[in-house]
C-alpha cells in the first residue's frame, strides 16, 4: 500500500467532502470485509473443532471465555462433596434487597474437581459456554 499526502488547504470544502464520504464507504466495506472474513474463518474451526489457527505474524484463536453454570446440572455435587465444600463454593439463594439467585464460585468449583472423577464430571456438564469470539492480532516481533 502507497500514501499520498495532501495538502487538504488547497482543496475546495466540496472535494474536501467528498473525498471524506469515499474514505467513510471505503472504511464500511473494509470492516464488511473483515467481519466476512472472522465468520469464515470461525466456522472452519468450529468445523474442525480447532481452537486456533497458526500463522506466522498473526495470533488467531476462538476465546470461549468464562462459562457459566448450570443450577440444576452442578446440583448432584451436593451428594458427592461434604457441607463445608459446598458452603464454600457455593452462595445459596437468598434474598436482599432484591432476589438474589444460588451462585457457584468456579474457582473453588476448579479446586474441587480433585475429589474425583465422578466430581469433575458433574463441575464439566455443568458449565455453559457462550458463544466463542474470534480473536486476531498480530503477534510481538522478538
Amino acid at each position: 500500500m502507497t500514501t499520498t499526502t495532501v495538502d487538504y488547504n488547497l482543496e475546495p470544502d466540496h472535494d474536501l467532502l467528498n473525498l471524506w464520504q469515499a474514505f467513510q464507504q471505503a472504511e464500511m466495506d473494509a470492516r464488511e470485509q473483515r467481519q466476512r472474513i472472522e465468520m469464515t474463518l470461525q466456522n472452519r474451526m468450529h468445523e474442525r473443532g480447532a481452537t486456533a489457527i497458526p500463522h506466522e505474524t498473526l495470533d488467531c484463536q476462538l476465546d470461549r471465555g468464562t462459562p457459566t453454570i448450570d443450577i440444576v446440572a452442578i446440583q448432584a455435587l451436593r451428594e458427592l462433596l461434604p457441607p463445608e465444600v459446598i458452603n464454600e463454593c457455593c452462595t445459596e439463594a437468598h434474598t436482599a434487597i432484591v432476589a438474589v439467585p444460588e451462585r457457584w464460585d468456579q474457582r473453588c468449583l476448579n479446586a474441587s474437581a480433585k475429589y474425583g472423577a465422578d466430581v469433575y464430571a458433574i463441575i464439566e456438564k455443568a458449565k455453559v459456554y457462550g458463544e466463542a469470539r474470534l480473536r486476531i492480532k498480530a503477534r510481538k516481533s522478538k
